[in-house]
């Protein structure tokens, strides 16, 4: 997930959470938290600031490694040999190109979630 996108969901919840401890009342307060920033593009507000350093060290933490590329069974054998694999393709790397296709649909789907995936 880019930066961006992490820092609009980190908002987000901030406002949220600030919000459900403060009061409605407090939600446009809030949000000026995050007007002013460094040149470095950190927020100027310390609360803020400290919340984004907080928000991005907790999904540092979590790097999820994938398994390795396997070759597929059952369902997969059918298709493999037939219609989604064209005949130029020798049958070996049918499986690996089936596995690498998974891989990458699983590691898009855990950087939509704010996550890192090991390289």
């Amino acid at each position: 997930m880019d930066t961006n996108k992490m820092r609009e969901q980190f908002e987000a919840a901030f406002v949220e959470e600030m919000v459900a401890r403060c009061g409605e009342g407090f939600r446009s307060s809030v949000k000026f938290f995050f007007v002013e920033k460094e040149p470095d593009g950190t927020y100027s507000n310390p609360i803020a600031h400290a919340g984004w350093w907080a928000w991005q060290a907790s999904r540092e933490a979590v790097v999820v490694e994938l398994p390795k590329v396997v070759g597929f069974e059952g369902a997969y054998d059918s298709h493999r040999h037939h219609e989604f694999v064209p005949s130029m393709i020798d049958v070996e790397d049918a499986d690996e190109i089936f596995g690498l296709c998974r891989r990458v649909e699983a590691k898009e789907a855990i950087e939509a979630l704010g996550l890192k995936v090991a390289p």
